[in-house]
């Protein structure tokens, strides 16, 4: 089974991570995982709208199509 975790900042940015991000209040973004430093895209803004910088992370899991 493979997953991404997805998190809006402050500013309206969704972002797709590896691994869990974690909340970084200072900086009002997410932080990517230790256990994966290069684990971090910036995704299109439109999707997910209702997810916002105050939900927590959510996790889409990505299932492969098997050939018919």
């Amino acid at each position: 089974m493979n997953s991404i975790w997805i998190a809006r900042d402050l500013e309206g940015n969704l972002m797709g991570f590896r691994s869990k991000p974690i909340r970084n209040n200072e900086r009002a973004e997410w932080d990517k995982s230790v256990k994966e430093p290069y684990g971090m895209w910036e995704l299109h803004a439109g999707w997910f709208p209702q997810l916002t910088w105050n939900d927590e992370p959510i996790e889409l899991v990505i299932n492969e199509k098997e050939d018919l």
